[in-house]
């Protein structure tokens, strides 16, 4: 734990969100506020959870969340992902096309902690209401975090060790192997990668025999603009037999 909190530190240090990782999620952020920022300003801020009002006018909007999935790494929670449905409405087909191409420059510059991404997509015309439909399919993510914020990390212990004791040896050395999950946009998880590495390599603890290593990374999973990078790194120490 001692190394985990160390580890934490030097990470915050550089401008990393660092976080000790949890198996429960312990996020409070609420996606639905997302949604409503990201709807409103396309239909004159009548964008409503579940039901629209009656006799609401054009254009509006509906947004009904249908599901959540968690994203993990060795067990760990780091990422939670909301799906939404939403219903854009409009009087014509020229109207439908615009609130659809003002929704995908709205998720595409969106610029906050969530990403937005749309996965799905469909038209139709409503001959009872006379008029035209977009449904889309759209999940945002944040992170497993209280406050989330980015660029992240979520830091962990993978396993322990110990090789096999020596009647002739007084002490047994384990070998302690911790990961560091790295989440940012797409186009900074490389570069965050070699600075959260270049910090960490070469930390020590107070009874180490071999300070922190690197061992390699690779990408754990990908949420819309999201990357989660797990760095894994490894350090010695010794305990009595």
């Amino acid at each position: 734990m001692i190394m985990l909190q160390a580890i934490i530190d030097r990470l915050t240090a550089e401008g990393i969100d660092a976080n000790l990782s949890s198996k429960a999620d312990p996020s409070l952020a609420d996606t639905a506020v997302t949604m409503v920022e990201l709807l409103n300003p396309l239909v004159s801020s009548r964008a409503y959870p579940l039901t629209l009002p009656e006799k609401e006018p054009l254009p509006n909007a509906v947004y009904q969340p249908m599901a959540r999935n968690f994203l993990d790494a060795d067990g760990y929670l780091v990422g939670r992902v909301d799906i939404y449905m939403v219903t854009l409405r409009g009087e014509r087909f020229a109207d439908l096309q615009d609130l659809s191409a003002g929704l995908d420059t709205a998720v595409s510059q969106h610029t906050g902690v969530d990403s937005i991404e749309i996965t799905d997509a469909a038209q139709e015309y409503e001959n009872e209401q006379q008029q035209y439909q977009a449904h889309f399919e759209i999940q945002v993510a944040t992170l497993s975090t209280q406050a989330p914020a980015l660029p992240a990390a979520f830091v962990y212990t993978v396993s322990s060790e110990a090789d096999p004791p020596r009647t002739t040896c007084r002490h047994q050395t384990v070998t302690e192997y911790v990961a560091v999950v790295l989440v940012a946009n797409q186009q900074e998880i490389e570069a965050l990668s070699k600075q959260a590495v270049s910090a960490l390599i070469g930390l020590e603890q107070p009874g180490a025999i071999t300070p922190l290593e690197d061992v390699g990374g690779q990408q754990v999973a990908v949420s819309g603009r999201h990357v989660y990078w797990r760095e894994l790194m490894r350090w010695q120490r010794r305990i009595p037999t």
